[in-house]
């Protein structure tokens, strides 16, 4: 192998330990791959998943967060976001009804997330890796688009 070759397989091996390193340097300590513990979560009568599967990818300055879930009838679903751990407010992308949400970052281990629909809170989530980094539980109290009130819980195993 010449010397151009092995060049650039350090400078690629380097470039990805940096990324890896600046995501946990920067205390994004949930990043990786969650499947539901269905078992083990609650949800409100009848709403709950078949399955779901959370990703969490780290930057510098964000995570980008992907969901993909099978409802209890079988239909597969799945979303993505990014969440700015600022505290300031950011629109939700493709939103037509004024959906804002706002993240911050508690503790290395807690992220806190509040959604709002024409700036009121309609959504307060709370993330929370366990001490061992291999369960994160995620807490919501809300207003469903019925206007019920709903709470769930929501445990998920590193995969």
């Amino acid at each position: 192998m010449n010397i151009l070759a092995r060049l650039s397989i350090v400078v690629v091996l380097a470039v990805n330990l940096w990324s890896e390193g600046s995501a946990s340097a920067q205390g994004h300590t949930e990043v990786g791959t969650w499947i539901l513990d269905v078992a083990r979560s609650t949800f409100p009568a009848g709403n709950g998943p078949k399955s779901r599967t959370l990703t969490i990818k780290g930057s510098a300055t964000a995570v980008e967060v992907s969901n993909v879930t099978v409802a209890a009838n079988g239909q597969s679903s799945s979303s993505s976001y990014s969440e700015v751990f600022d505290g300031r407010e950011y629109p939700q992308a493709g939103s037509a009804n004024a959906i804002t949400t706002t993240s911050r970052r508690i503790d290395k281990n807690t992220v806190e997330r509040i959604t709002k629909t024409a700036g009121k809170v309609t959504r307060t989530r709370l993330r929370t890796l366990s001490a061992d980094g291999q369960t994160l539980t995620v807490n919501e109290q809300g207003t469903s688009g019925e206007g019920q009130s709903y709470t769930l819980t929501m445990v998920l195993r590193r995969q």
